[in-house]
């Protein structure tokens, strides 16, 4: 059995293959297989020749050895070498084909990401297949299609009563966390009719049900169920085979149905490019997201010595909506000749590589032209249209006319601005516009060939390039809803307001409820409209905030309308400040001042002008050194009395409401002056004074009269 696989697209034009058996012995096989087509080509003939023992030769799956049964390998392992892909037999079952019930062998290849899924079906006694289930993931396009026995000569159809149970499809891919059903098809023959019942059994790493389990059959007529089959998010990647078995009193027939368990992953497709030496060729990196995968992948490029290469962008995107992203990467080489060149996507946990083939051309001899696209790959939503710019460049001297054509695929139109240019200097330019219609297919890249030529006929001069064109689904109507600010305070004293603006995305128009949510729940209050009317324009809403509690607060809007919902969070800071003293009671003598400090200490910020007075009682007078203090700073606080006693002095900052009382103590009545000698200091001091100046004099003297002697 090979291992290559065939692409689903490469068989949806065959209309029938013909199988005829031209020499079986000793386990050597000839056959003719004839394919006839849909398109009036005309019919194709191969030789396909084989062992059935070792696998050799290029049977492939059409024919296998008979009587094997679930559990046996295709091949005798004896005999097989380590090229040969040797699956085993997942299980044997009872199948109506071409009007007789058959025992048949099922075997779901296993596969890598990205590839088909391949089931396959074998008659149990002769080996010939009699059916083939394909389904393609590639671009996340889910492309099938099933290969099924038409007619054979190897047995009667029957008219015996009889029971068959079949699954439509034979096998699929589950990603972890996520569920998926088949239909299962259950038909009397022969006349068969009554009550039928159906019973399940599965692997207990899975979850798996049936929607009933019995249903009524009238004779030769066909009933439906469905089998629901649900991964758990924590299951490993496996082939899981599910058993259903239909029951008609002693007749009992059974259907097996797989299940690949694929993580998220991505795929890398990567298209050649050829380009003149000396001058730039480009070639699109496609990215694929499979099996939900969701993340974002780095390129990175390893170029060979000759050839100077690099990718925009680096960092691609991709998801369950949009499941195809490119990049685009260009080269330049003086040199010609073949070049392999390796892109590598990396999103930290995978790693692929993909080669790309580059051929410089030699410079032509005579004159030329060359075209080149940038960008080269259009992401385009059904009903839009994105332009891509066309490069002329004139080799060896050429001047002329270049007519361009561009050649896409249905529901693709090209236009070209100009349609044809004149090149008259060393390069110019053309714009090429491509609109795609309202329900073209979606996550799948269109080519669109742009001819380039000069001249009629065969002697014109031509040269094409090609643009990959990658239809997204239309952006949905939708809104979003942001604050003004990302935050706002204000202090205690005050009320507060938020701002938000609602705007309308991509023909958005209804009314929002909006909601709120603060956290912590408790010390701002919020008001704001229930109900909001968005459209295209931004809508825009207040809602006012009150609070006496300082702090720091989360105020979430919420937006909601049918099932969605968007949100916006703004940080709410209340300030304030905090009123002390450096004591709470000082004192002074009678007729003497006494001082205390008080400070205001800043809370959350708070930064405003703070306005200060005194309140004193009968027999007391104060003061303060400041009145004012913005944010945060210090004030004396001087009082003095001539009367002994305690006073209660407050001192107040009226606009916030906040005051502090100081006890201020005056000591006792002022002390009558102390006397020296009987005599007030004053009097006495001065006394002294004159005495030491008359002796100082009287000395003086009585020097000036030694000296004249």
């Amino acid at each position: 059995m090979n291992k290559s696989r065939p692409h689903v697209r490469s068989i949806e034009n065959v209309s029938g293959i013909l199988l005829s058996v031209k020499d079986a012995s000793s386990g050597l096989a000839t056959l003719n297989e004839t394919y006839t087509f849909r398109n009036e080509t005309q019919p194709r003939v191969a030789v396909l020749q084989g062992d059935l023992n070792s696998g050799s030769g290029n049977l492939s799956s059409v024919l296998i050895a008979g009587a094997l049964g679930a559990g046996d390998s295709i091949y005798n392992i004896a005999t097989t070498d380590s090229q040969t892909f040797n699956p085993s037999i997942n299980a044997t079952v009872a199948q109506m084909y071409y009007g007789a019930l058959r025992e048949v062998n099922v075997v779901t290849l296993p596969h890598g990401p990205g590839d088909i899924t391949e089931t396959l079906i074998w008659d149990q006694i002769s080996g010939a297949v009699v059916e083939v289930d394909l389904s393609d993931p590639a671009y996340g396009t889910g492309d099938s299609v099933s290969i099924k026995l038409a007619s054979t000569n190897m047995w009667s159809q029957s008219t015996a009563k009889d029971l068959a149970v079949d699954s439509n499809p034979l096998s699929q891919e589950l990603v972890p966390g996520h569920q998926t059903s088949f239909l299962l098809i259950v038909t009397g023959f022969g006349g068969l009719a009554g009550s039928i019942s159906l019973s399940l059994t599965h692997p207990s790493e899975i979850g798996a049900y049936l929607n009933t389990t019995a249903i009524t059959l009238n004779s030769d007529e066909t009933a439906y169920t469905t089998l629901t089959v649900a991964a758990p998010s924590n299951l490993a990647p496996a082939l899981y085979v599910l058993n259903v078995t239909a029951q008609s009193g002693l007749t009992v027939r059974y259907a097996a149905v797989t299940v690949f368990i694929e993580p998220p992953d991505f795929l890398l497709f990567a298209s050649p490019t050829f380009f003149p030496a000396g001058q730039v060729g480009s070639a699109v990196i496609l990215v694929v997201s499979l099996n939900d995968f969701n993340g974002t992948i780095g390129l990175s490029l390893a170029d060979p010595i000759g050839l100077t290469g690099s990718c925009d962008p680096t960092l691609v995107s991709v998801n369950t909506t949009d499941s195809l992203s490119a990049a685009d990467c260009t080269f330049s080489s003086s040199t010609p000749g073949s070049y392999t060149a390796s892109i590598t996507g990396n999103n930290g946990q995978l790693s692929h590589s993909q080669t790309l083939y580059v051929t410089v051309t030699p410079t032509p001899t005579t004159p030329d032209f060359y075209m080149n696209v940038n960008p080269n790959f259009l992401d385009i939503a059904q009903g839009s249209s994105a332009n891509t710019t066309v490069t002329l460049t004139a080799l060896n001297g050429f001047k002329g006319y270049i007519t361009l054509t561009g050649v896409g695929e249905l529901g693709l139109f090209e236009t070209f601005t100009p349609r044809t240019v004149n090149l008259q200097s060393a390069s110019a330019t053309a714009v090429m516009s491509v609109q795609v219609r309202p329900g073209l297919q979606t996550s799948i890249p269109y080519d669109i060939k742009i001819i380039g030529a000069n001249g009629t006929g065969f002697s014109a001069l031509v040269h094409t390039a090609i643009v990959d064109a990658i239809v997204n689904r239309p952006p949905q109507p939708d809104f979003a809803i942001t604050g003004d600010q990302l935050s706002i305070s204000f202090d205690s004293s005050q009320s507060g307001m938020i701002g938000f603006n609602i705007a309308g995305q991509n023909g958005f128009a209804s009314d929002v409820t909006l909601t709120t949510n603060i956290s912590p729940s408790e010390g701002l209050s919020l008001d704001c409209s229930a109900r909001i009317s968005v459209t295209n324009s931004p809508t825009l809403g207040t809602c006012s905030l009150h609070s006496s509690t300082p702090g720091l607060y989360h105020v979430t809007l919420i937006a909601t309308v049918g099932g969605r919902s968007h949100s916006a969070t703004i940080t709410v800071t209340i300030g304030d400040f905090s009123l002390t003293s450096s004591s709470s009671f000082f004192s002074a003598n009678a007729g003497s001042r006494g001082t205390s400090t008080i400070t205001i200490e800043p809370l959350y910020g708070f930064t405003e002008k703070v306005d200060l007075t005194v309140s004193t009682p009968l027999g007391v007078s104060c003061s303060l050194s400041q009145t004012t203090i913005i944010g945060s700073g210090t004030t004396t606080l001087t009082c003095n009395s001539d009367t002994p006693g305690t006073y209660k002095v407050t001192v107040y900052a009226p606009a916030y409401r906040k005051t502090i009382e100081e006890t201020f103590t005056v000591n006792s009545q002022r002390q009558p002056a102390s006397t020296l000698l009987g005599l007030q200091p004053e009097l006495f001091y001065a006394i002294v004074g004159s005495m030491i100046g008359f002796t100082i004099a009287l000395i003086a003297i009585a020097v000036v009269l030694k000296h004249r002697h």
